[in-house]
């Protein structure tokens, strides 16, 4: 997968320059919330930060940075899922997690753990894992360092983006008074408990506290903490009509209907992998013929329904799975007496409430291909464990021999992952075009697919001569990479102003920003922000600020 992307990570304008401008920035020496608005936690950007500082600024630096982060996520899966299944499912899991979201590259950049959108998302999950994780062995064996441990990770998790850390809080809030309930009802370590995972949560959120305090006034250093769930609060982005569609709410009908028919198909499916594992005795005799059989029939159907198989939108049925796993697991919990198991089933509970509650974001309209790639990765992963671990563990009643069920499971699973690869290597086919150099080099699509990697490059080469060494220029609306790979600082505190920011923020607030800064060239760049829910910066949104770009600006160049 590195070598068919190799470059192509990254979106060219897309949401990425931010990722990687605002810690070259950090690395300079300004401080975050005070010299540059960002509405996610700091934790990722001074991280970053810490990278460049190193290592000097550079993409390709970043993106193997966040490819060895990868690696280490995928190991802790593999580690995880080996200690609550077994090595195959765990081997599965690990491969659907590099295979199909690592690298994704479906429709366009932004969602993959390379070069994201947000790489506070990638990071929150990826701490949400080693989280997870110390959690098991704490209910395995109760230590406060653990717990600690535990409680650290959720506070790093905090700093991250807001639906990671509510996704992993809920989870580990109800499993740790499970635990309580069931192991320690009757122990004074209790109140305990909830002393060092609340101590060892604040712990990373004040400490950066106390750093921006001694760059801020106190009332600030605060909101600089709680910016995100402020805005939370404070604004609702749900009527967005870009949430709409990826949360599917404004089609919520339709798509529950299809999740429903997904999971109807997905019951179909397995009823008749059971139903093969009951063949005949006589063929149980001879289990690699009849597990080569049933995995033949599989193959040819595959092949022959490929075109009409949606392989992009097989994670539908995932909320409803994960509310009818948690259920079930809820009463096995309940049932059970031994504590060895209870702590088993307790950390199942925990994990599937994670998975579950990551999914509100696009809870009616489960996709890969868009913040799925991190947003549904628990959720597929525990998917993989039911299909492969727990179906044939828990109901041997219904089955028969195990290898007429595992191979031919195994072998959908991998016929579902090598769709995907195929994708993504067609995908990355299309990036052929480079953009900057050296370790900012971005492969971005071919101009007969897309034009902006050609008049981004003419304007890049345009802008160093002409502008000054020190000067500071603002890209609007939305194109902060022009001003990392110039090397330029964006003067305006608001460093993108979309339809999104402009209903946070408003728009006498930037242009107040803008009209500070009186810079001498300001480069705009022709996007649609209609996903957002504006199309034109200028037209739709932010008018008074283009009205005074006009009124004191004259137009020195144009491109493409």
């Amino acid at each position: 997968m590195c070598n068919i992307s190799w470059h192509k990570w990254p979106d060219l304008l897309v949401d990425y320059g931010t990722q990687i401008y605002i810690p070259w920035r950090l690395s300079e020496g300004e401080v975050l919330f005070k010299d540059i608005s960002y509405f996610f936690g700091p934790a990722s950007a001074y991280l970053h930060s810490w990278v460049l500082t190193l290592f000097g600024p550079g993409i390709l630096k970043l993106a193997i940075f966040n490819m060895l982060i990868t690696g280490g996520l995928s190991l802790q899966i593999y580690i995880l899922f080996k200690r609550i299944a077994d090595t195959w499912t765990a081997t599965l899991c690990g491969l659907a997690f590099i295979l199909v979201f690592a690298f994704g590259q479906y429709r366009g950049g932004l969602f993959n753990f390379v070069c994201p959108y947000s790489y506070e998302l990638t990071h929150g999950v990826a701490l949400s894992f080693v989280a997870l994780y110390q959690f098991l062995k704490f209910t395995e064996k109760p230590t406060v360092g653990r717990l600690a441990a535990v409680g650290g990770l959720a506070g790093l998790v905090y700093l991250t983006k807001p639906e990671v850390f509510l996704a992993l809080f809920v989870a580990i809030v109800i499993g740790l008074a499970a635990f309580q309930w069931t192991a320690r009802a009757r122990s004074s370590q209790t109140g305990k408990d909830w002393l060092v995972f609340s101590g060892a949560f604040l712990s990373a959120p004040l400490l950066f506290f106390l750093y921006f305090y001694l760059y801020m006034p106190l009332p600030r250093a605060v909101e600089a903490i709680l910016y995100p769930w402020i805005l939370i609060v404070k604004f609702s982005l749900g009527d967005s009509p870009s949430h709409q569609w990826l949360m599917g709410s404004d089609h919520i009908g339709s798509n529950i209907e299809i999740s429903l028919i997904y999971l109807l198909i997905f019951v179909i499916v397995l009823s008749a992998l059971v139903l093969f594992s009951r063949l005949p005795a006589r063929l149980s005799a001879k289990p690699l013929l009849g597990s080569a059989f049933i995995s033949a029939i599989i193959l040819g159907l595959t092949w022959a329904f490929l075109g009409e198989i949606p392989w992009l939108e097989l994670l539908r049925p995932l909320p409803w799975i994960m509310l009818l796993l948690g259920c079930w697991q809820l009463v096995r919990l309940l049932k059970l007496g031994n504590a060895k198991e209870v702590g088993h089933h307790i950390f199942l509970l925990t994990f599937t409430i994670f998975a579950f509650v990551l999914l509100f974001k696009i809870i009616f309209k489960v996709q890969v291909f868009h913040f799925g790639f991190a947003l549904a990765l628990p959720a597929a992963l525990l998917g993989i464990k039911l299909l492969m671990h727990d179906i044939p563990k828990n109901f041997r009643s219904l089955m028969g021999d195990p290898v007429y069920y595992r191979p031919p499971v195994t072998l959908l699973i991998l016929v579902y992952i090598s769709f995907h690869v195929w994708i993504q290597y067609n995908v990355y086919q299309f990036k052929t075009y480079s953009v900057g150099s050296g370790y900012d080099r971005i492969v971005d699509y071919d101009p007969s697919i897309k034009t902006r990697a050609p008049v981004v490059s003419q304007a890049l080469d345009y802008l160093k001569g002409e502008i000054g060494p020190n000067e500071e220029i603002p890209v609007l609306p939305d194109a902060i990479m022009l001003n990392y790979l110039m090397r330029h600082k964006n003067p305006v505190k608001l460093i993108t102003f979309d339809p999104i920011h402009s209903s946070l923020i408003g728009e006498e607030a930037f242009l107040g920003y803008l009209k500070k800064a009186d810079p001498f060239h300001i480069l705009l760049v022709d996007r649609d922000m209609s996903f957002l829910g504006a199309r034109y910066f200028g037209q739709d949104y932010a008018q008074d600020s283009f009205q005074w770009i006009q009124q004191n600006y004259e137009l020195e160049k144009q491109f493409g």
